[in-house]
């Protein structure tokens, strides 16, 4: 008697373990279930979100790209739409890229909307990684509350410098002068590359923000979920670069 009530007493036992096991297992699983359903609900939102600010970001580009105006504070410029920006004309601190050999990038260092301000920098300094890599850097200086007759070449010459070793500093600049900027790399491509501007020679005082620089910060929402979108770009796109070249001919070119 006693073998058969232990023999219930074990098979009872076994079968509460067994149904302890399956309850557990069903609420591990319910869980990962739900948290997986929960996570592509997140990821849906997200996406949806990333599209809103990217649509915000494509619109203000276009203003001030092909309508050469500022779009409002706050308007995306469309209805409906989770989505506001803000905008700042005097944010940008440091321009951050990558040049391939041979490549080059220009900035201004004035505000075609207060030609007479100048950068208020007096040192530029370039920070970038590359073995062997030399920064060409070409400029162009005027003074402000002036223009430049860009075709005599001797009334504003370009003025030239090569730089080696990963960091660089440009004294020459005045703080009440204008320029256009050229930097290219040579021998190899420029990783990292950071430009950033100074008040005091040798890269001392205070930072100073590029002028003509426009940062621009979108944010995107769906539901619980919010992205945002950082722009940095020129107010005024270059419209005459600095050449290498110059062409002859005998008649007239036209473009």
């Amino acid at each position: 008697m006693k073998d058969k009530k232990n023999q219930k007493g074990n098979v009872l036992l076994y079968a509460l373990l067994i149904i302890s096991a399956i309850l557990s297992s069903s609420l591990i699983i319910s869980d990962l279930l739900r948290s997986s359903i929960r996570q592509t609900g997140f990821s849906a939102q997200n996406e949806i979100a990333y599209y809103n600010a990217e649509s915000g970001a494509e619109k203000a580009l276009y203003l001030i790209r092909k309508q050469e105006i500022l779009p409002k504070e706050k308007d995306c410029g469309f209805e409906n739409l989770d989505c506001e920006l803000a905008i700042d004309d005097s944010a940008v601190s440091e321009l951050s890229l990558n040049l391939a050999e041979n490549e080059s990038f220009q900035f201004d260092l004035f505000n075609p909307e207060k030609n007479s301000a100048g950068s208020g920098a007096e040192s530029i300094g370039f920070y970038w990684s590359g073995a062997g890599t030399w920064l060409e850097i070409s400029k162009v200086e005027w003074i402000g509350d002036s223009s430049i007759n860009w075709p005599n070449a001797t009334q504003s010459p370009a003025v030239k410098m090569l730089f080696s070793g990963g960091s660089a500093t440009d004294n020459s600049i005045v703080p009440n002068m204008n320029y256009r900027v050229r930097v290219k790399a040579l021998y190899g491509s420029a990783e990292n590359l950071k430009i950033k501007l100074f008040s005091l020679d040798h890269q001392a005082g205070s930072a100073v923000d590029f002028p003509n620089f426009l940062k621009i910060s979108v944010r995107g929402g769906f539901g619980e979920s919010n992205q945002i979108l950082n722009i940095s770009l020129p107010r005024y796109a270059p419209t005459i670069g600095l050449y290498d070249y110059v062409l002859f001919s005998e008649e007239k070119i036209l473009k």
